[in-house]
């Protein structure tokens, strides 16, 4: 073999047996609004994620990919009017919402390039969310809470850059939308492998 072959041989970039499978854990940062909100009124939360992606891949470039994901409690509050009984001025009630949301998704990826060291990526799809709103209103001593489960459409791009030839970092932004525009954004990073 000649010095020019042995060198073209050694800056192979493309692994010679691809992995089908790869799993990660990630934490996150959430935030969100809140639909059992008032009408005219779009609440942003904001909470700690933690979750898990396993992804299969179809071909070197393509991905499809489950994940879980469950959040601590974001608060945000919210401002009532209501009629006061025998009075021209409206009285107004204060709440405090404490949202904690557990989300299933399922999504398409294509990863761009061939290389063992950053694998750019986008990603499509859909999440089933099921977000539990703890409601506080002042000045009942009562909470009453409430539950509201969608579907909604979520899109997403991030990178994996690999520390070895099967461990990876992975970071990636995903939102999440409703009929009004954005209704989630997460901001995720952690550890996976290939197998």
């Amino acid at each position: 073999m000649t010095p020019l072959a042995l060198a073209l041989a050694a800056v192979l970039l493309t692994p010679p047996d691809s992995p089908r499978w790869d799993a990660a854990g990630q934490v996150a940062w959430l935030s969100g609004t809140q639909p059992s909100t008032p009408a005219d009124f779009r609440g942003w939360f904001d909470a700690a994620t933690i979750g898990a992606t396993a992804g299969f891949y179809i071909s070197p470039h393509l991905k499809v990919e489950g994940g879980i994901d469950t959040s601590t409690r974001g608060t945000f509050y919210t401002t009532e009017r209501r009629p006061l009984p025998g009075s021209p001025f409206p009285m107004f009630v204060s709440s405090q919402h404490a949202v904690a949301v557990r989300t299933v998704s399922a999504v398409a990826a294509y990863q761009f390039f061939e290389n063992t060291w950053v694998h750019p990526f986008v990603s499509g799809g859909a999440e089933l969310a099921r977000a539990d709103d703890r409601i506080e209103t002042l000045p009942d001593p009562h909470a009453t809470s409430v539950t509201a489960t969608t579907v909604r459409p979520t899109l997403g791009g991030g990178a994996k850059f690999y520390v070895s030839p099967r461990a990876f970092v992975r970071t990636d932004a995903r939102w999440t939308f409703d009929r009004s525009g954005v209704a989630r954004v997460s901001w995720r990073g952690g550890i996976g492998f290939d197998f």
